[in-house]
């Protein structure tokens, strides 16, 4: 027996809780069609709040703007810390995390920041670092 939980949620569809509420998502992200946790965060398998909702919806509605803007952060931040801006270099997107208050967060692996991964918060403001910085 699973001690798995699935909720359909109205705004995410259907999530499990595994640490916190989550699916699989396919999403075309910097030219690239690629398999992402959608991750709102939540402990004891408690409810996805309304700050997640709307935070889900903001995602949804301005995925384009979003992935523009988080992918110039990107090239900035490589080339200011002199790592060479070439295709094997580029993070792979592995979780959008929505925090219980509505941030989202993009969590990566790189293989320049092996030891702490990299993070960009997109919503409600952009910062970007290591993932320790975020969660």
């Amino acid at each position: 027996m699973s001690d798995t939980m699935k909720i359909q949620d109205p705004v995410f569809g259907d999530m499990e809780y595994i640490h916190y509420w989550r699916k699989m998502e396919e999403i075309n992200f910097w030219n690239r069609d690629i398999q992402v946790i959608i991750a709102a965060k939540a402990y004891r398998q408690r409810p996805i709040t309304e700050e997640q909702r709307t935070s889900y919806q903001y995602f949804e509605k301005n995925k384009k703007i979003i992935e523009k803007r988080s992918k110039a952060m990107l090239e900035k931040y490589m080339m200011d810390s002199d790592v060479i801006l070439q295709e094997e270099n580029i993070p792979d997107l592995e979780t959008i995390l929505f925090t219980k208050t509505g941030e989202i967060i993009f969590l990566f692996a790189c293989k320049w920041e092996q030891e702490h991964g990299f993070a960009i918060q997109v919503y409600p403001e952009y910062k970007m670092g290591t993932q320790d910085l975020f969660l």
